[in-house]
């Protein structure tokens, strides 16, 4: 896979992390949505990664597609609502389902990625079960033909278990688009391969065709049982067939996440974005001084903030950074982020300015970049200002404290500085 090309210099090269972002995007997808200064705690762990605790903070914002158009939800209807059934029919792991939603917050590379998919085949059987996994599975990174192809390869159990991964995915996508499917189709060829009675390459096939109909769109019709896809499935040695259904997930989240890239992208969503990040700025003054630290990347720390501000998942908030062609763009971006990652997982500081406030959130939230350049530019602009530079102080002075044994953390509670000169977050 290309590497991704990082920032290097001057902010006109401020670039993206691609695949390599750590935990940046994990920590931001994690607060999105969660109220603002209600953090008991700090929320994050000694390497600014966030934990557990960011659960308690209240959900405040609204689920992302509230704000998108009718066509779109019409369109992922059928998904939803067949998962939903499913759910409520106790057809699906609740629970599981929820951890791989967690699960998918974090980006992965290629081997431990796969690995994630193939246990999350425990999630549900057959067509129902792979469209819940692809549903959220689409929630997390990009599947670009990359990431597919590699996640494919690394799939255990051989060249027969990823043919049939791939087959499934190959299936599910060409379905989604109205493709007729059948033994001659690449799906088609590609299970021909497989040492199987035509029937069950047959009942196969029409699992894919099912699958990519709902996720294109189409309620799910009764052109294959799940009894007979279950018989099918059991032709197959099980490794196989747990790839096969690995594969109809992945063409699932493929498909699913095509839906909302181009929904993302439209003007109406994204002026819907920039208006609530404006409301935002208004409405908090640290986001307000945060803002005008952006200078001329504040469209795309208004799209950051009006992402934050609701439920958005990991894959909007890759998608749309990557949108993003402007370098003041970028970096207005990702300081948005910076900022409202810091504001909901650490502690109010009432007795800090404003734009004291809003220098101590970005420096707490832009712990998670995996590439110091960008860190350094960012806290360059921070340190240029005065007010903020205040509070970049001060967050500094916790992260290094947070890192400290927890001894000399409690002696600082106490009062004992033991010559250090850290401030207890």
């Amino acid at each position: 896979m290309k590497q991704p090309v990082f920032y290097m210099g001057s902010d006109a090269e401020f670039g993206w992390f691609g695949s390599h972002i750590g935990h940046f995007i994990s920590n931001a997808a994690h607060a999105a949505g969660r109220e603002i200064g209600k953090a008991e705690h700090a929320a994050v762990n000694a390497a600014g990664k966030v934990t557990a605790v960011v659960g308690k903070i209240p959900i405040v914002g609204g689920p992302l597609h509230t704000i998108m158009s009718a066509a779109y939800n019409a369109t992922m209807s059928p998904l939803n609502n067949t998962i939903d059934a499913a759910i409520h029919g106790k057809n699906l792991s609740k629970a599981m389902l929820q951890t791989l939603h967690d699960e998918v917050k974090s980006v992965k590379d290629v081997a431990p990625y796969a690995k994630m998919v193939l246990s999350a085949t425990g999630i549900g059987a057959g067509i129902t079960g792979a469209l819940a996994m692809g549903s959220a599975i689409a929630s997390g990174q990009r599947l670009d033909k990359a990431l597919m192809s590699g996640a494919i390869s690394a799939i255990p159990g051989g060249p027969m278990a990823q043919m049939a991964a791939r087959a499934a995915a190959e299936g599910v996508q060409a379905a989604a688009k109205g493709e007729k499917l059948s033994l001659a189709h690449i799906s088609g060829t590609l299970l021909n391969s497989l040492p199987i009675p035509d029937a069950a390459k047959s009942a196969l096939l029409a699992g894919a065709d099912a699958t990519g109909s709902v996720v294109g769109g189409k309620s799910l019709s009764s052109a294959i049982s799940g009894a007979a896809l279950k018989q099918a499935m059991s032709t197959l040695p099980p490794d196989v067939a747990k790839a096969y259904h690995a594969g109809l997930a992945l063409g699932t989240a493929a498909v699913a996440q095509g839906h909302r890239a181009a929904e993302l992208m439209s003007p109406a969503v994204l002026n819907k974005l920039v208006e609530s990040g404006i409301q935002a700025s208004k409405a908090v003054p640290a986001i307000g001084e945060a803002r005008k630290l952006a200078g001329a990347g504040t469209r795309g720390f208004d799209i950051a903030q009006g992402l934050l501000g609701q439920r958005s998942k990991t894959f909007d908030l890759i998608h749309i950074r990557e949108s993003l062609t402007n370098p003041a763009d970028q970096k207005g971006f990702d300081m948005g982020m910076a900022a409202r990652i810091g504001l909901v997982t650490q502690p109010p500081r009432g007795t800090l300015s404003p734009g004291a406030q809003a220098g101590r959130a970005i420096a707490h939230g832009i712990q998670g970049m995996p590439h110091p350049e960008n860190q350094k530019s960012i806290l360059g602009t921070l340190h240029a200002n005065a007010s903020a530079s205040v509070g970049a102080k001060l967050a500094a002075s916790q992260s290094a404290m947070a890192k400290e044994p927890w001894y000399v953390r409690m002696m600082h509670s106490l009062g004992f500085t033991l010559g250090h000169k850290h401030v207890v977050a």
